[in-house]
């Protein structure tokens, strides 16, 4: 039961991780320096 709760929380936690990669992926693509760092500070601010 407890092994189900950990498997279950890991899962959630790389689909997240996997999603966060794929937003900053993006982000990165044909953009300034300055204009990814800004989205990735309003990338973390909706995380906390």
């Amino acid at each position: 039961m407890l092994k189900d709760a950990y498997t279950a929380r890991l899962k959630k936690k790389f689909e997240h991780d996997k999603k966060r990669m794929e937003d900053i992926e993006f982000l990165s693509m044909g953009s300034s320096p300055m204009s990814i760092l800004a989205s990735l500070r309003r990338l973390d601010d909706e995380e906390k």
